[in-house]
């Protein structure tokens, strides 16, 4: 009977490390889908922009990325009185409607760019699908 190399038990037990961690991410990690947008602050509140085409997508507890934070959606109200510039940012034409995002948190006063996550999935779906 021929004992195996401890080299190959080692090489062995790195692949099933690889295996089990790659499932791992497959079930409990998530890959984001981003829409570029803009975040505007009076500095006690946050707004974000969001266009008509991902207002489904968008909703209480949504996603915002701005200035290196993480911020999560209170709450959706109407657009209606926000800063032309800020508008741009976000890539609302003229005319075109949009919503604002209520931020759970604030920035100092001004306009922001930044990314909202307009869809988060498994990446186990994927397979799965």
């Amino acid at each position: 009977m021929r004992v195996a190399n401890p080299g190959v038990w080692t090489l062995l037990a790195a692949v099933i490390a690889l295996l089990i961690g790659v499932c791992v991410w497959g079930v409990f990690g998530r890959l984001d889908t981003f829409a570029d947008t803009a975040v505007v602050s009076d500095g006690e509140r946050a707004w974000c922009v969001v266009r008509s085409e991902y207002m489904d997508d968008v909703g209480e507890g949504s996603a915002v990325e701005a200035e290196g934070e993480r911020f999560t959606v209170a709450y959706m109200e109407n657009g209606g009185g926000i800063n032309a510039r800020a508008a741009s940012l976000a890539g609302v034409g003229e005319g075109e409607s949009f919503a604002l995002a209520v931020l759970d948190g604030a920035l100092p006063a001004g306009i922001y760019e930044a990314r909202l996550v307009v869809e988060s999935v498994a990446p186990m779906s994927f397979v799965l699908n």
